[in-house]
């Protein structure tokens, strides 16, 4: 009686070059994100604020999007009300974890009484807003936010002949929610 008995082995050198690293690559929706402002006031003057959005991260940093603007707007004291829809087109940087650059440009679409003509007349009121804010993790790719934008087109017109200013810083509070 015989036993044969085979074994094999394999000596792997260890290589101590670094290897490079992989580049990551998502797809186009994990870059992509919704959200957007809601508000309500109630009162003398009553404000209904819906201005979802959808933006995609162009880098680790850097992002962009487009919205869309619906505000219901009521003043007792002069008895007004309109409806007010608009769009904007904005950019934001994220500096460090924790704040935001934000630009953005919007138009707003209003029933405005006209001083001069002595009757109400649908306007387009455009606002370029510039600021910045702070930003709060939820998860990997959500966040929330506290934006303070100023408007740097002011334009006098409107002030004088509307007698009409939207709120300049305007104050926002806001979400984004990757997929």
């Amino acid at each position: 009686m015989s036993f044969v008995s085979y074994g094999f082995s394999q000596y792997v050198e260890e290589n101590t070059k670094e290897k490079p690293k992989k580049e990551y690559k998502s797809s186009f929706w994990e870059k992509t994100f919704v959200g957007g402002n809601f508000g309500l006031m109630f009162g003398n003057v009553t404000l209904i604020d819906l201005s979802p959005n959808v933006g995609y991260n162009i880098t680790e940093t850097f992002s962009a999007g487009l919205g869309v603007t619906y505000m219901y707007f009521s003043n007792r004291y002069y008895n007004y009300s309109t409806n007010i829809f608009g769009g904007r087109v904005f950019a934001r940087q994220k500096i460090l974890n924790s704040f935001l650059l934000h630009a953005e440009y919007e138009i707003l679409n209003m029933d405005l009484y006209n001083n001069l003509d002595r009757r109400v007349e649908r306007v387009n009121y455009p606002r370029l807003l510039i600021g910045g804010g702070i930003r709060q993790n939820i998860g990997d790719r959500s966040y929330f936010m506290l934006l303070i934008l100023f408007n740097v087109l002011d334009d006098t017109n409107y002030i004088n002949k509307y007698s009409f200013q939207m709120p300049n810083p305007d104050i926002r509070m806001g979400i984004a929610i990757g997929f």
